[in-house]
């Protein structure tokens, strides 16, 4: 029989990836005709899981991200951009980097390319590492949220093994040709897609791609700074092309390259113009620049002059645009607003100044320093209420959030790539590392403008890292090799690491799928609140979401909205207090009591986020009705959200509308039998509302036309009987904002309430005008009833009160009113205000 059987190579005889084997024909197996089974078996295995193949799998994970990752959204989440790009940037680089490992122990040969410079990118995730557990948001910085991911802990660990991933595997200068072609594609790909929606053409069925802003990469601006990264990178492929060039390709691969550093140029062109942003012209500009200086340094290599033609055209039109030219194009495209380079520095210099200036406050954390330290000029601006969640400049956001050292880090690794490619410009050892220095070197030096003048996103920064490892693999030395063999101890390490990044893969996948859940079911919860589903919907919606992602305060958030809602709806069930059940006072209390734990819960996940105080001293404020000592927790909430931005006159109206609450609580108390009781309740009245006017008044001398501290110093007004200043007060207010219903309707009560002399066709003018705005605002036309019911036009009442019927078809109220009017009985007397009007469940 043994004339039957195969023999085994070699390798089988004392191990298998890795794994010993004890015969060279194992007992027990059934033999065939032509060869054993289990060595059939055994050779297709050693075949599929060559170290080759593994090679070949990190390789083709980092071209899949090269042409996806510009691409890649996914319409299941709120953000569609940065999350997804996210997560498919770690899953790749995961996948990668256990290929690439395993391809190590499968050959048991430690191969690395060596040199200092691989030690800068694990010295910027180290500082990243360390700031992130300094970090003021702990889960912002660590993972990434709130368009924030670009700067996370984790995106960074994935770039970084992008970086030595591309710099060990990405060798040749055919890899290198094909990275390039499908930058290329992806690039042309994204601005077709950017300007078809930059002109009108909207042909995703998706309603967040029906706006002129539109395109796959982010804002627009990030589209044509990633546009020019490209163009300046395809210009220097098409002036090096030269016969039977390696970069460029000739036969159908070169003609397809050729057509889209073409097309990719003029698209580019158009985009810039439409755009008309000095930046993007100016990083162009450096961009070219440095690319015809070299060139002009090696002109011999030269030989195709007329294919300078088109660098040129795209210089003369950056310099005429850049300096004289305003846009040829009259598209209706949104205005970018950032945060000035001097307005960054002042909230630089004052936040390194207050925190940890060796390591900064935590990646992603600008927003909460804009929030504590921009100035109160901001207010006298239309953009006073903007939470900026970056600067205009992404070093004043790395100086911002990693402090000094993590600044300077990155910046000795910007400088150290570009001074080790400079060098090998300026003596290459061989024409082909010359040359593929030099397609790069143009891109590189656009990219250095952008991070200096300009806000990042993460396809920015992945792009930054893969041109940097694309020059790190020219100027590093070769390769090092190592057997396992020689060093034992190093064997283990490296099956130990591979060991280790398949749990991490694993791990991974479950805790983005986990994180996946969450975003969907807080986008559903999203969406159902935008077209006023039912509140118990939504509740479940953000309670699964929270579950999910137990680390993203934005879920606690909203979900402690809706359950006050909730409490709010029940209570509007209750017809009478003595009709309540034991079981449904327990359940209100329930619903409460969870509104406030998941509100604490925020505020105890990112302590930090102004947002969460100030949700959580507004559910404090809501409870104070069912529990008086509410109130104090309020003010004690909603006074660290005001240290945490002292110069917001919204957060301070919100204070002093709690304490106008609290006055309120004890107002009720003031008719009490007990005099000791009652002379505390009107003590406890008058120092609530003499607080809460100081606040409004105070917020006030942040902004003098905030309309909301006017209308609550309106109503403290009435309150205390000064109707003339209280009708002074809301006058200037609607001079300050003619459009706002809500101000008119309350102008006209008060003229209503006052009852001088004109007055009742005043408050008739002014809510005839709301209704004019607000068609369906149902207490105008009630109250405007109400005035042709004085003026004994009863049919024009019964005219608004139709109109309000049918608008709110179950309120008992107004069909017995209607009813009323119908028969020709008309009243002096002012109706009860309407119950209507929504308090939105979700703020995204």
């Amino acid at each position: 029989t043994r004339d039957f059987c195969v023999e085994m190579p070699p390798l089988f005889k004392g191990d298998y990836m890795g794994l010993p084997v004890l015969s060279a024909t194992p007992p027990n197996l059934p033999l065939v005709r032509g060869g054993n089974i289990r060595y059939t078996v055994l050779t297709m295995l050693h075949k599929l899981a060559s170290a080759s193949t593994y090679t070949a799998l990190a390789r083709g994970c980092v071209y899949l991200l090269v042409f996806l990752l510009p691409l890649f959204f996914l319409p299941v989440s709120l953000d569609v951009f940065e999350v997804n790009k996210q997560t498919l940037l770690i899953l790749l680089t995961f996948l990668a980097a256990l290929a690439w490992v395993g391809s190590m122990v499968r050959t048991r040969t430690f191969i690395f390319r060596g040199g200092w410079l691989n030690f800068l990118p694990l010295v910027l995730l180290v500082l990243h590492i360390i700031s992130a557990f300094l970090s003021k948001g702990s889960y912002l910085s660590w993972a990434g949220t709130s368009l924030q991911e670009f700067t996370s802990v984790l995106t960074l660990l994935s770039l970084v093994m992008l970086f030595y991933i591309t710099v060990n595997t990405v060798l040749t200068l055919e890899h290198r040709r094909t990275v390039f072609t499908l930058w290329l594609i992806s690039a042309t790909l994204a601005a077709i897609v950017g300007i078809l929606s930059m002109v009108g053409v909207y042909w995703l069925p998706f309603d967040f791609a029906r706006v002129a802003s539109f395109n796959t990469i982010g804002t627009l601006s990030s589209l044509g700074i990633f546009l020019v990264l490209t163009t300046v990178l395809a210009n220097a492929l098409w002036v090096s092309a030269r016969a039977h060039d390696a970069l460029l390709g000739d036969g159908g691969g070169g003609i397809v390259r050729r057509v889209l550093i073409i097309t990719v140029s003029l698209l580019t062109l158009f985009v810039l113009t439409a755009l008309d942003y000095p930046v993007l012209w100016l990083a162009l500009l450096a961009g070219l620049l440095v690319m015809f200086i070299f060139a002009l340094l090696r002109a011999q290599e030269f030989s195709h002059t007329h294919r300078f033609t088109l660098p040129f055209l795209l210089t003369a039109v950056a310099v005429l645009f850049f300096f004289w030219l305003p846009s040829p194009f009259s598209l209706r495209l949104p205005v970018e607003v950032g945060v000035s380079m001097q307005g960054a520095w002042g909230v630089a210099r004052q936040s390194l100044h207050d925190s940890t200036a060796l390591f900064g406050n935590g990646p992603g954390t600008f927003m909460f320093e804009y929030a504590r330290y921009h100035p109160i000029d901001v207010n006298q601006t239309q953009l006073w209420n903007v939470r900026f969640d970056r600067p205009a400049s992404f070093a004043m956001n790395l100086l911002i959030s990693l402090g000094v050292l993590g600044a300077i880090v990155w910046l000795v690794f910007l400088i150290t790539i570009t001074v080790r490619t400079l060098g090998v410009l300026v003596r290459p050892q061989n024409r082909e590392e010359w040359f593929s220095s030099f397609v790069l070197i143009g891109a590189w030096a656009a990219l250095l403008v952008v991070v200096a003048m300009h806000a990042m996103n993460l396809t920015l920064v992945f792009s930054l890292f893969l041109i940097a490892s694309l020059l790190a693999a020219v100027v590093m030395p070769e390769s090092v090799e190592k057997k396992f063999a020689q060093s034992p101890r190093a064997g283990l390490i490296f099956s130990f690491l591979f060991v280790l990044i398949s749990i991490a893969i694993v791990s991974v996948v479950f805790i983005t799928a986990q994180r996946y859940l969450a975003e969907v079911a807080f986008a559903k919860a999203v969406r159902l609140d935008r077209s006023n589903g039912q509140v118990s919907e939504i509740a479940s919606l953000l309670d699964r979401a929270a579950r999910y992602n137990r680390f993203h305060d934005l879920y606690a958030r909203n979900l402690s909205q809706a359950l006050l809602l909730r409490v709010a709806e029940e209570l509007r069930k209750v017809k009478d207090v003595n009709d309540v059940t034991p079981e449904g006072r327990q359940y209100i209390q329930a619903l409460a009591s969870a509104s406030i734990n998941a509100a604490v819960k925020a505020t105890d996940l990112s302590p930090n986020n102004v947002l969460n105080w100030t949700n959580r001293g507004a559910i404090y404020r809501e409870i104070v009705p069912l529990d008086g000592s509410a109130g104090d927790f309020a003010v004690a909430a909603l006074t660290r959200a005001l240290e945490l931005e002292p110069n917001n006159p919204a957060v301070v109206t919100e204070l002093g509308k709690t304490h106008l609450v609290i006055a309120d609580a004890a107002r009720q108390l003031t008719t009490a039998q007990d005099p000791t009781l009652k002379a505390q309740a009107e003590e406890k009245m008058n120092k609530s509302t003499a607080e809460a006017e100081a606040r409004f008044n105070e917020a006030i001398m942040l902004k003098a036309d905030y309309a909301p501290a006017h209308y609550q110093l309106a109503v403290i007004f009435e309150r205390q009987g000064k109707l003339n200043e209280a009708v002074g007060k809301m006058e200037s207010i609607a001079q300050y904002n003619p459009l706002d219903v809500g101000v008119g309707f309350q102008l006209g009560l008060l003229y209503l309430r006052r009852a001088g002399k004109g007055d009742l066709d005043r408050a008739r003018q002014m809510l005839e005008r709301v209704i004019e705005l607000a068609p369906s605002y149902s207490n105008a036309r009630w109250f405007l009833a109400s005035i042709y019911e004085q003026q004994g036009n009863v049919a024009a009442a019964a005219s608004q009160v139709e109109k309000v019927a049918e608008l709110n078809p179950d309120n008992e109220l107004v069909r017995s009113r209607l009813d009323r009017l119908r028969a020709g009985t008309a009243s002096k007397t002012l109706p009860p205000t309407l119950e209507e009007g929504e308090r939105t469940t979700t703020t995204p």
